[in-house]
């Protein structure tokens, strides 16, 4: 991996990937990254960087078919996930987790009647 931005585009899409897969894309999804550059490059307000640019266009074409929203938040709101994408920089082998919170709700709302 190249840096912090491929970092970031890889992890949405990868992550929308795993949502159209799981047949939710009637459901409004929003996403919320610490990187203000992802969301700007997604809003359409600056122009993705060459060397992502290929990349950036398969996160574009999924984006096409989902009801979709991206939000800027705090790296501070953000510590579980920043420090789990900075292990996945590193190698995972040494790596286990043995605890986890488990979802006990989740809001979901046909795109229709959003």
């Amino acid at each position: 991996m190249e840096g912090n931005m491929e970092a970031e585009i890889r992890a949405l899409l990868d992550g929308l990937k795993i949502y159209h897969n799981f047949g939710l894309s009637d459901y409004q999804l929003v996403t919320e990254t610490d990187s203000q550059l992802l969301v700007d490059m997604v809003k359409g307000s600056i122009e993705c960087n060459r060397k992502y640019r290929n990349l950036f266009y398969q996160l574009q074409h999924l984006l096409g078919s989902l009801n979709f929203e991206i939000q800027h938040i705090y790296r501070e709101a953000n510590s579980v996930a920043d420090y789990l994408a900075n292990k996945g920089v590193q190698d995972l082998s040494d790596m286990e987790i043995n605890h986890y919170c488990r979802l006990t709700t989740c809001r979901c709302s046909p795109a229709s009647s959003v």
